[in-house]
């Protein structure tokens, strides 16, 4: 058994017996875990207080190689941010949640993804109005980084880097006309070349840089979307 402290980020929690909860934490040191919360589930816990949603933890574990749900030995709060009652940011940060909770198995990976986590909330806790830009930033660099990314540079069919006015979600990527107009029983979307240049921008520029974009918000959000619900299984 060993004793690890770390910073974490709650993605869930669910009753556990009478008063406690078992929390699904992202942790920077140890990726993906679950841990037992003893008594959370009383108003007057004083753990209860220090593992929150929409806030950073400093958390220290007992971990053991042979338990699935590991105890925890203290909790701390270090961060709760600024927009943590605020309905949109709540919404925001809990589609980017569900989407790693879905992804990410538990287990030690996962420290570039807590990295980027951490970033996209602190952008998104002074970008008020740039909610649903940070979001899609977000799903497409978590994808570019789980090597999950659609392709946006060429024909995912035949590799043409030219004339790329559709995008297939199902065969993950864009297609040039010749392979759009061959392809049966899958959905193709006609798109400009400006929408494919954004999603490339907001994927691979940083995030205090993408905050500042004006985009087609809507037409990113359904390519996104179609491609996430085809290849994860998740709905943001």
């Amino acid at each position: 058994m060993a004793i690890v402290r770390t910073r974490a980020i709650l993605l869930k929690s669910y009753p556990f017996g009478e008063s406690s909860e078992i929390a699904i934490l992202f942790t920077e040191a140890i990726g993906k875990i679950r841990v037992s919360v003893k008594g959370a589930r009383r108003m007057k816990s004083a753990m209860r207080a220090k593992i929150l949603p929409f806030s950073i933890s400093d958390v220290v574990v007992y971990v053991h190689p042979k338990k699935e749900v590991y105890n925890i030995k203290e909790a701390h709060v270090l961060k709760i941010f600024n927009r943590a009652r605020d309905v949109k940011f709540q919404k925001t940060v809990s589609n980017v949640l569900n989407i790693i909770d879905s992804y990410v198995e538990e287990g030690p990976e996962g420290r570039k993804i807590f990295e980027l986590l951490i970033s996209f909330l602190e952008v998104l806790d002074g970008a008020e109005k740039r909610d649903d830009v940070l979001k899609l930033s977000f799903i497409l660099k978590f994808l570019k980084l789980v090597g999950h990314s659609p392709v946006l540079d060429r024909c995912v069919r035949c590799g043409t880097p030219h004339g790329l006015h559709y995008f297939s979600p199902e065969i993950g990527g864009t297609l040039c006309i010749n392979c759009a107009g061959i392809v049966e029983d899958q959905q193709v979307i006609r798109i400009n070349n400006g929408i494919r240049k954004t999603l490339i921008f907001v994927r691979d520029r940083p995030l205090s840089t993408v905050q500042n974009l004006s985009v087609n918000e809507g037409m990113i959000e359904k390519l996104i979307r179609e491609y996430l619900e085809y290849h994860l299984g998740v709905t943001i």
